[in-house]
């Protein structure tokens, strides 16, 4: 009996920090969501690092799909909120924990780098590491695309509206 009341405050406290730690991002100084529309994204490859950092920076964002050679792995990362920061690092956080890793572009902005330290608890994030070729960047989603002679894989971030 003590130890369910332990397991159920402990789940809480984590609940409330990740109340918390949305909360600072979403009051943390960055524009509302229009800056990704003011980022002059319209649907196609970006052109420039600034769109790319204006359309997913300081937003909360949610892995809307994932497979690879078409086993869908949108479920595993589930529980995961994602915050690209304008530093290039990434944060998935959920209740449970924080994954953190990098992110980058390349100079024309066709092509992004992913870069997740495995978390050792089960989810592939490892999965999501490498060049990403950039298929979507619009006002709600950023849609990328990696064909490998062994890995055929899709992702797509969603804007989480506030």
């Amino acid at each position: 009996m003590r130890t369910q009341i332990l397991d159920r405050r402990r789940l809480l406290e984590r609940i409330l920090l990740l109340l918390i730690i949305l909360l600072a991002i979403s009051i943390s100084g960055c524009q509302k969501d229009s800056v990704i529309a003011n980022a002059g994204i319209s649907g196609t490859k970006a052109s420039t690092s600034a769109k790319i950092l204006d359309a997913v920076s300081c937003h909360s964002l949610h892995l809307g799909y994932f497979s690879q050679n078409k086993d869908d792995h949108t479920f595993d990362f589930t529980p995961y909120l994602f915050v690209f920061c304008p530093d290039h690092t990434v944060s998935a956080l959920s209740d449970k924990n924080t994954v953190t890793g990098t992110w980058s572009t390349d100079e024309k902005q066709t092509v992004m780098n992913l870069n997740f330290n495995d978390p050792g608890n089960g989810v592939p994030f490892t999965l999501l590491n490498g060049d990403w070729q950039i298929t979507a960047n619009d006002y709600q989603t950023l849609g990328l695309e990696r064909h490998l002679t062994f890995d055929e894989s899709y992702l797509r971030f969603d804007l989480i509206m506030r």
